[in-house]
């Protein structure tokens, strides 16, 4: 099922936005330069920031209460949705960053960028950012593609990443290597990744509208994806149970909630695909998932 919900940001055009951890929250950058950061669920005023630094290059949710603002200067800013304040700047990297996922302890985060050495993970220091060291098949995807989607896994041990060219790939931090390599599903942009709450699921928002489930376990994709927008999806999160998942459009001033416990997948597959499936069917669609006999129970 697909709940789809509409709002208006201050009549405003919106380049791009990024909804928080949970969901609860959006931060949307407008045409004229500003962000604003305004609650999902509850009817208060939208918070307005006009970072110092130039044009807005980037903007990534901390935790679900902080945010950091990535500006052309390469300098980042943190401020805090709830209190509405900026908070004490990180520490200086040695080169403009701009940062488009941080580790849910905020230890850690990766940088994005035109060049291809901005494209680095970065631990923060006390005194300055420092620079981690990169695996070699690691930094040709950051080097050769353009990486416009990325996040760490709750206990910060992967690092999924998803490309202009319509790539997903999950990087294993500990072992350094391809958890799941990456996967080009429809040549169509990847603007966001998310892991649940407990780690076991990735979904891929696309530039085609769809939103795509992963078995991070497994290291490859559960079930059919499913179009959630005509055009394409910005941001994905999921809520604090992990069954649901908010999907905000290109505008963000629309979300679409989608069940995504297995459940609800698996009646999603039997509903595209045929009441009754063949094992080797049912053995593309959703894996090591128990094979029923027809899918009638499940419609």
């Amino acid at each position: 099922m697909i709940l789809s919900l509409s709002f208006v940001i201050l009549d405003h055009v919106t380049m791009q936005a990024r909804l928080n951890q949970d969901g609860q929250r959006i931060a949307s950058q407008l045409k004229d330069g500003s962000l604003i950061i305004q609650d999902v669920a509850e009817s208060q005023s939208p918070f307005a920031i006009r970072p110092e630094g130039g044009e807005i290059q980037s903007m990534v949710w901390v935790t679900s209460e902080r945010l950091a603002i990535g500006t052309k200067d390469g300098h980042f800013s943190l401020w805090d949705a709830v209190t509405r304040q900026r908070l004490p700047d990180l520490p200086p990297a040695p080169t403009p960053v701009y940062p488009i996922a941080f580790s849910r302890d905020g230890k850690r985060f990766l940088s994005g960028g035109i060049r291809p050495k901005q494209r680095r993970l970065w631990k923060v220091g006390v005194k300055r950012m420092e620079e981690l060291p990169t695996p070699k098949s690691l930094e040709d995807m950051l080097s050769n593609l353009s990486i416009t989607s990325a996040a760490f896994s709750p206990d910060g041990n992967l690092l999924s990443l998803g490309t202009l060219q319509g790539e997903v790939g999950i990087w294993d931090l500990r072992k350094e290597r391809w958890s799941a390599e990456p996967m080009n599903l429809d040549n169509k942009g990847v603007f966001s990744t998310v892991f649940s709450p407990d780690g076991k699921w990735l979904a891929s928002g696309h530039l085609s509208g769809y939103v795509v489930l992963w078995d991070v376990e497994r290291g490859r994709q559960f079930g059919p994806g499913l179009r959630v927008f005509a055009g394409g999806v910005s941001s994905l999160a999921f809520s604090a149970d992990g069954k649901r998942l908010i999907a905000a459009d290109r505008s963000g001033q629309n979300l679409a909630v989608v069940n995504v416990d297995p459940e609800s997948w698996i009646e999603r597959v039997c509903q595209v695909a045929q009441p009754t499936l063949s094992r080797q069917e049912w053995k593309r669609f959703m894996g090591d998932q128990a094979y029923p006999t027809t899918c009638s129970d499940q419609l």
